[in-house]
C-alpha cells in the first residue's frame, strides 16, 4: 500500500508495537514491517492455502528478528464456512465476495476457482489484544465485515491502514462511506487517502485522541497528483539536506 507506517508514526508520535495484517498474501510486506518499521510482533491472516505456505516461508526468514503468529483463515463478522472466489496468478484480487464490476473494470483478471474457507471473528482469535496497535487490511471489499468482528480488538488499535473502494467491484462490498461511518463511531478519523485508480485506493484511519490541531488530512488521486510523491523523493535525495523538504506526508517513504 502507498501509505507508509513509518511516516504515520512520525506524524502522530506513537510507535507501532505490534501489527495485525488481514489478507497477508504471501508475505510481501514482512520485510518492510521488520526491516524499515522495526515491528517485532506480527499477527497475520491468510485464507488461501498456497499463499499461506509462501507466507510461512517468508516469515521463517525473519524469525530471529520478529515474533510471528500466522493463521490460515479469513475474517468476518461471524464464524462460518464460506466460498472464496480465487483470482488467477498470486490471487491478489481474491475475495469472499463475488466479483461483479471487477470483471468489467479489470477484464484481464480472471476468477477461475472457488474454494471453501473458514471464516473467524478477529475478537475470537486475538487473545493478547493489547499487544497490537496497528491493523493493516486488504480483503477486497470485505473490510466492514472484518471490523464488525473485531470491535473489542479495535479498542486497542491506534492506526488502521486499509484498502478502500468508491465503486462496488464485488457484490455487497463495503464502500469508503460505510467504513467512515462505522469507524467514526469507534473513535477513528480518516486522515489520509490515496486513490490508486478511479475504483479503489488506500486509507489511514487514526485514533481521534492522537490527532492534534496542527495535523491536517490529505487526499490524493493518483491520476491528478501521481507525480507528487515521486517529486518529493527526488528532491530529498538529490538536494543538500539543508534545502530538502521533508513534508509530514504518509505517501513518501523514509529515505
Amino acid at each position: 500500500m502507498p501509505i507508509y507506517i513509518d511516516q504515520i508514526e512520525k506524524i502522530f508520535g506513537k510507535s507501532v508495537t505490534g501489527i495485525i495484517q488481514v489478507g497477508a498474501s504471501y508475505g510481501q510486506e514482512i520485510e518492510y514491517f521488520v526491516e524499515e518499521c522495526g515491528i517485532n510482533k506480527i499477527l497475520q491472516f491468510e485464507p488461501l492455502p498456497n499463499a499461506f505456505k509462501a507466507l510461512e516461508m517468508t516469515a521463517e526468514k525473519y524469525l530471529g528478528q520478529c515474533e510471528f503468529q500466522l493463521i490460515n483463515c479469513a475474517l468476518g463478522a461471524e464464524e462460518k464456512e464460506a466460498i472464496f472466489h480465487v483470482s488467477e496468478g498470486h490471487g491478489l484480487s481474491s475475495s469472499l465476495l463475488e466479483p461483479t464490476l471487477h470483471l468489467e473494470a479489470f477484464s484481464t483478471v480472471r476468477f477461475d476457482n472457488q474454494i471453501p474457507v473458514l471464516v473467524k471473528r478477529l475478537d475470537d482469535v486475538v487473545a493478547d489484544k493489547g499487544q497490537y496497535n496497528c491493523l493493516y487490511i486488504d480483503v477486497q471489499g470485505y473490510e466492514l465485515e472484518v471490523f464488525k468482528g473485531g470491535v473489542e480488538t479495535l479498542q486497542h488499535i491506534s492506526y488502521i491502514i486499509t484498502e478502500v473502494s468508491r465503486s462496488a467491484l464485488y457484490a455487497n462490498s463495503s464502500l469508503i462511506e460505510d467504513l467512515d461511518t462505522f469507524l467514526q463511531q469507534l473513535g477513528f478519523e480518516r486522515m489520509y487517502t490515496y486513490w490508486s485508480t478511479k475504483h479503489y485506493g488506500d486509507a489511514a484511519y487514526i485514533r481521534r485522541d492522537l490527532i492534534t490541531g496542527g495535523i491536517k488530512s490529505y487526499e490524493f488521486d493518483r491520476k491528478r497528483k501521481g507525480l507528487f510523491p515521486k517529486l518529493i523523493r527526488i528532491l530529498n535525495k538529490y538536494l543538500p539536506s539543508r534545502f530538502s523538504w521533508h513534508p509530514p506526508s504518509p505517501f513518501t517513504r523514509s529515505l
